[in-house]
């Protein structure tokens, strides 16, 4: 994975931690197996976030006012960097750190959206709608079948979900938890993507504990096109992003619906794989969909 993650960074335009640039000249490099890390956590305005926890190879800082974590001695090669700070979106980022060398990461952050909770007598998917001033709101329809504890058990009592939007048309696009690049069905490697809008849902229990989304389940979401940046095409292939790598996996195919305003990107996702992930190094309870066309073939990459 290292080989073609380092390429695709590179490829994409981005830096390898290490590689100058956008390094951090005060900060001295680490040995020569390891690096350091100094990751930048603003919101999507720029502000700078202070308590903000970033997560590299299961080592941990939290930034301070000046909106600044350092991470030393991290094990050079691909990897993947979290930023999770309560009331925004946990963001996630692939990146490949050189050893002997220290690299400065932006890192911006998008409010959580709106929280609805969905009682446990609920038995038809339930409408979850993000609360956005332009109106520019994705809607989720979830019933508590959807979700299972972190042991992969049912969940009991209701459940409380979070959606939030992400419109090409600000800021918050650059939010978006991953990088544009995902892998097609049948790819071994990523490929550029074209983003058109995201969504990401947070769900916890009664109790405030995390709980994960069974994508096994049918999932159904709709997700809105600002006027300036619908593609106008029938179809947006879903990407659904895997936080152990940053990159997104093709997971299915939105449908263009004019006859709404804003126009509106539909899909039924049925049978996903589970979670069924590795263990993560850090906590991520978000599951980000992004609706996209790819730029270029999955051959130029291979």
């Amino acid at each position: 994975m290292w080989v073609w993650a380092a390429a695709a960074l590179v490829a994409a335009g981005l830096p390898l931690c290490g590689c100058g640039g956008g390094g951090d000249e005060g900060v001295p490099g680490g040995g020569p197996g390891t690096g350091i890390v100094v990751v930048r956590v603003t919101d999507v305005a720029g502000a700078l976030l202070a308590g903000a926890t970033v997560t590299v190879r299961q080592q941990s800082a939290v930034t301070g006012s000046d909106g600044i974590a350092v991470l030393t001695g991290v094990p050079a090669g691909a990897t993947t960097v979290s930023a999770a700070l309560a009331g925004y979106v946990t963001g996630v980022e692939p990146i490949v750190v050189v050893g002997g060398s220290s690299f400065t990461l932006s890192f911006p952050l998008e409010r959580a959206g709106a929280t609805v909770t969905i009682p446990t007598t609920a038995t038809t998917p339930q409408p979850v709608t993000d609360q956005r001033a332009d109106g520019l709101n994705a809607t989720v329809f979830l019933q508590p079948s959807n979700f299972v504890t972190t042991a992969g058990q049912p969940v009991q009592g209701p459940v409380q979900v979070s959606v939030t939007t992400f419109p090409i048309t600000d800021a918050g696009a650059d939010a978006i938890p991953g990088l544009n690049l995902g892998i097609a069905p049948g790819a071994t490697a990523p490929e550029p993507l074209t983003t058109y809008g995201a969504v990401s849902i947070s769900a916890t229990d009664a109790a405030g504990n995390p709980v994960d989304l069974d994508l096994a389940q049918t999932v159904m979401i709709v997700v809105p096109m600002a006027a300036n940046v619908d593609p106008g095409l029938p179809t947006l292939g879903v990407w659904l992003l895997d936080p152990n790598t940053g990159f997104n996996t093709e997971v299915g195919t939105a449908t263009r619906d004019a006859s709404v305003t804003p126009v509106v990107y539909r899909a039924q996702l049925t049978g996903l794989r589970s979670r069924g992930r590795p263990p993560l190094p850090f906590q991520y309870s978000w599951v980000t969909f992004r609706l996209a066309k790819r730029t270029r073939p999955t051959a130029h990459w291979q």
